[in-house]
This record gives C-alpha cells, sequence and structure tokens, in this order.
C-alpha cells in the first residue's frame, strides 16, 4: 500500500518550527473542506493541541498516513490520541519525514477513493512551547506564535473552512500581535 505524506507546516509556538509540506506520491489529489485546530495553554505552561481535518481523496491511492507537525519534540508520546471518524488508531509514531512532527497510521480507515472522513488528533503534553516575549511592550508576557498548517496547491485544491482557537487558562491576560502574511 502506497503510503500517504502530507507534509505539514501547522505550527509554530514560540521561536521556531520548521516544516514541510507535501506528499509522498505525486498521484495524490485531495480536498480539505474543513479543519478545526484548537491550541490549550495549560496552567503548567505545557499545550494541548486538537487538530480535527476532513479530508476528501481525489487521488487514486488511498490516504493511509498523515503527518502532523508540532512546535517541537518536547511532547508526551503517550498523551497522543487519534481517530477517523471515531475509530480509534492505535499506530501513531515519530515522523520519519517532518522532523518535529508525528505519522498517524490510518491503516484500515484508510480514506479511499472518492470518500470523505475526519481525522482527529490530540496531542495532549507539550512542554516547552512557551517562551519570553520578545516585543519591548510585553517583556513581561510570554510568547506564543500558530501558523495553521495547509498543504502544497500541487495535492490539494478547493477552499479551507479553518476554524482556529487559542484557548488561555482562566485569568490570563492577553496581548494580541499579529504579524503580516509572508
Amino acid at each position: 500500500m502506497r503510503r500517504f505524506r502530507a507534509f505539514v507546516l501547522l505550527l509554530i509556538l514560540l521561536v521556531l518550527f520548521a516544516g514541510t509540506t507535501g506528499v509522498k506520491a505525486q498521484t495524490y489529489l485531495f480536498q480539505v473542506p474543513r479543519e478545526i485546530v484548537s491550541v490549550y495553554i495549560n496552567d503548567d505552561g505545557n499545550l494541548t493541541i486538537d487538530y480535527s481535518i476532513t479530508f476528501t481523496n481525489e487521488s487514486p491511492d488511498p490516504l493511509d498516513i498523515i503527518d502532523i507537525g508540532l512546535p517541537n519534540n518536547n511532547y508526551d508520546p503517550s498523551s497522543i490520541t487519534a481517530d477517523v471518524n471515531g475509530n480509534r488508531l492505535d499506530k501513531i509514531r515519530k515522523s520519519q519525514y517532518v522532523p518535529m512532527g508525528i505519522e498517524v497510521h490510518l491503516e484500515e480507515y484508510s480514506i479511499q477513493t472518492g470518500n470523505t472522513a475526519t481525522l482527529h488528533v490530540n496531542i495532549g503534553i507539550v512542554s516547552n512551547a512557551l517562551g519570553k516575549s520578545e516585543l519591548q511592550e510585553a517583556e513581561d508576557y510570554a510568547s506564543l506564535e500558530f501558523t495553521p498548517n495547509y498543504f502544497g496547491s500541487e495535492y490539494v485544491r478547493g477552499k479551507t473552512h479553518l476554524t482556529f482557537s487559542i484557548i488561555l487558562p482562566a485569568g490570563m491576560d492577553c496581548l494580541l500581535y499579529t504579524s503580516p502574511s509572508p
């Protein structure tokens, strides 16, 4: 079975997140009609990251492995859960292709040609992702940067309804700074 590789530039949290986007075979073509990304800042400073990505497979090959980029390699593998349309996935490993990421094996729940399915991945503990702000007016604040994932235009088509949330602990103040798109 051919392996689906969707390289994700998903998160830049704090200083640096380097990810790539792509797929292993040129025959892959899919849509991502909906994506929901939630980043929870926990009281202890760790993050919980939750992805819900809907794929529609338009290629002749099944989508069977999906790579998810992470902000760093300081995640707890035992805190990760994944499912496709509610069907639990147990084979989650360090990505072979994304330096800071995981690969989720869809196995018997691979998305076949013409089918649509939603992959849900929750990374319960990502540590060392917050740091001191570099902005002079926010020296006493922690820094968090986020870039939603995207897929190369040669592999994905159509529009994506993207929902992105950052959930802060109760009582935390927030100074929002947005940088222009590259």
